[in-house]
């Protein structure tokens, strides 16, 4: 500082400097004088002790559960001038910015304690939240460890009662059949009986209608007799009658012996027919065995010995049907053969061909059905076979999916830790920047202040310094000069940091499937989906829609044939935003932007308009808290006046 006064008719130069030094507190002041008369110059040392505060106040806001925060720094350097005698000092502004300052600093210890509160609860809260989250992981790893080892223990119970009860079902259905068959058979044999009933009745009319001509032919030798007593004398004809009877006497002979052949040949044919009736015994005995068999694998006896029974009677009825069936055929064989000799000998032959070929016929089927049975036993074989190696296959792969989610489990804590390691890291940089942000801004600020010191000329250089430097740094800083034209001056510089505060994003999920949006980047580049359930989802002519502000902005369609797999994460980039590290599974939208807003709200659409999931962002606006400006002193031409008053600056 410098001033010249005139001293009435004599010229004298009184050129005050002061010189300040910081050691400490000590302030050390030098005053020159030099007459221009004499030309001498003198000077005078004044030391003045004056406290010398230095405050620097850091607080940074922010936790792990965001990802980031907001720093705030307020440094202050306050330099108690030094009191001169003849210093005219403006007491009332000074106690008003004290004041000011003082209120300043409590309300700044006020919301420094109620920040330091705050965060202390957020970190508790976290601290739980990861505490519960690890007690949740634990819980889901153990789930269904118990589980597995019953099922493995009762497996092969369940598979074996499994097996048992398909070859029930399976005897069931053929035993089914078989009932179904034989009362087929019986009912056959029931009408077969019915018929044989009416052909009974017809030959018993038959029979009677020969009795009655019998009854008549009697009659009638009757009246010959009668007429051959009345007769005698024909004799002639009598004797020609009597060699009729004769002829005839020898042709039933010969009938007789035809039909003894055929009573033998119709013998032979029973026995044939008994040595059939026997192969069907020695069958169906064969059956009941394996009836039996197949009885006995029943657990209930009572049930057993009823189809025992059943069974016993049902083959006893049958018998005797047969019986009683080949009694009466036999009778009217007899009785036919009787009556009907020439047809018998004409169907005698066509007979023996249809029991040969009914004999073929019955050999047929028997191998036919040893055929069957042997097929059905390789069959039911190569069927256990398969079901063997399916169940093999589907315990292989419940192992597999159960050593997937297992490692599946272990990639998400390791990509939890990795992540929450990541944001400590991040923290830790912005501790670190911020750091050095507050150590650049000091430094800039000692050197602006030990230039100021060293003449007043340079002024204008430091003001344009300071203007290119307020586009580097974030944070402003501002001087205030005080310069006294009184004979004295003061140099104060007050570097106060503009103040920004930033609210956190708050972020609401909800989903109602197992498709849900994980994540939305703050910028707009990208939106992420997660399939969280264990299967594979169609997506197909699914869209997601963002709504920005209360305005739907944009909207991505999937294609028809999109599948999100299990497990799986895909990351669905604006247009050209995509990086080369992305994965191929990845999708581009064909807009360049998801667009960004105070609030956000982004909505998966299912076909029929429903909403399956949402993510919700709320982001308030920044607040900024501007410094109060500092008040100047001295001439309204001073060049630190219009630094203060730029409003640029």
């Amino acid at each position: 500082a410098r001033q010249i006064e005139p001293l009435g008719m004599d010229t004298r130069i009184d050129k005050s400097s002061y010189n300040v030094s910081q050691s400490g507190d000590k302030v050390v002041s030098t005053k020159s004088m030099v007459d221009l008369d004499t030309g001498s110059t003198y000077s005078t040392y004044k030391a003045t002790v004056v406290p010398h505060q230095l405050i620097i106040q850091r607080t940074l806001t922010g936790g792990l559960s965001s990802g980031g925060g907001s720093l705030s720094r307020s440094t202050a350097d306050r330099f108690r001038s030094v009191m001169v005698p003849g210093v005219h000092l403006a007491t009332k502004e000074v106690d008003s910015a004290r004041f000011t300052r003082d209120r300043e600093k409590k309300d700044m210890q006020d919301l420094n304690l109620r920040l330091t509160r705050y965060i202390e609860t957020v970190r508790f809260l976290e601290a739980q939240n990861k505490q519960l989250d690890n007690e949740i992981k634990t819980l889901k790893a153990k789930w269904g460890k118990e589980t597995s080892q019953v099922r493995a223990m009762f497996e092969a119970d369940l598979e074996e009662a499994r097996r048992i009860k398909d070859d029930l079902e399976k005897d069931t259905a053929k035993l089914e059949i078989r009932i179904s068959s034989v009362i087929e058979a019986l009912d056959v044999e029931k009408r077969r009986n019915a018929t044989s009933e009416k052909t009974i009745i017809e030959y018993r009319e038959k029979i009677e209608n020969q009795n009655r001509q019998l009854v008549d032919l009697q009659a009638n030798n009757d009246l010959l007799q009668r007429r051959l007593e009345l007769l005698e004398g024909d004799r002639d004809r009598d004797k020609k009658l009597v060699g009729e009877l004769k002829e005839a006497v020898t042709r039933y002979r010969t009938d007789l012996d035809s039909q003894t052949l055929l009573y033998v040949d119709a013998d032979n044919r029973r026995q044939s027919l008994e040595e059939e009736l026997d192969f069907l015994k020695q069958v169906h005995e064969q059956e009941m065995k394996e009836l039996n068999i197949l009885i006995l694998k029943d657990y209930s006896i009572v049930n057993r010995q009823y189809w025992k029974t059943e069974m016993e009677r049902a083959l006893k009825e049958i018998q005797d049907l047969y019986d009683d069936e080949l009694d009466s055929m036999r009778d009217e064989t007899e009785t036919f053969y009787q009556l009907k000799i020439q047809e018998i000998r004409n169907s005698s032959q066509r007979s023996a061909l249809e029991v040969d070929q009914a004999k073929d016929t019955a050999k047929k089927h028997k191998s036919n059905v040893i055929e069957l049975r042997d097929r059905v036993t390789i069959l039911e074989g190569q069927n256990t076979n398969l079901q063997n190696e399916l169940d093999f296959f589907k315990l292989e792969s419940e192992h597999r999916e159960r050593d997937l989610e297992v490692e599946n489990d272990t990639l998400r804590l390791e990509a939890c830790k990795y992540k929450a390691e990541l944001e400590s890291l991040w923290i830790e940089i912005d501790k670190i920047r911020s750091a050095k942000d507050g150590l650049e801004l000091e430094i800039a600020a000692y050197r602006k202040l030990l230039e100021a010191e060293e003449g007043r000329f340079g002024m204008e250089k430091i003001i344009e310094k300071l203007r290119l430097d307020k586009h580097d740094c974030s944070q402003h800083v501002k001087y205030r000069v005080t310069e006294n034209y009184s004979g004295d001056s003061q140099s104060t510089i007050n570097q106060s940091v503009k103040k920004e505060t930033t609210s956190k994003t708050s972020v609401q999920k909800s989903s109602k499937g197992p498709v849900a949006i994980a994540e939305c980047s703050m910028d707009g580049k990208f939106i992420v989906l997660e399939n969280t359930g264990r299967k594979d989802e169609q997506l197909g002519g699914y869209k997601i829609r963002r709504n920005i502000n209360g305005l739907d902005k944009v909207e991505f369609n999937f294609d028809r044939n999109f599948v999100l797999r299990a497990g799986a994460k895909i990351k669905i980039w604006a247009n050209k935003l995509r990086p080369l590290s992305a994965f191929s599974s990845d999708l581009e939208a064909d807009f360049p932007s998801w667009g960004v807003g105070e609030r956000i709200v982004t909505g998966l659409i299912n076909q029929s308009g429903e909403e399956r999931a949402s993510y919700m962002q709320i982001v308030p606006r920044t607040v900024l808290e501007p410094c109060p400006r500092p008040a100047l002193e001295g001439p309204t031409d001073h060049p630190l006046r219009h630094f203060f008053l730029d409003p640029q600056i």
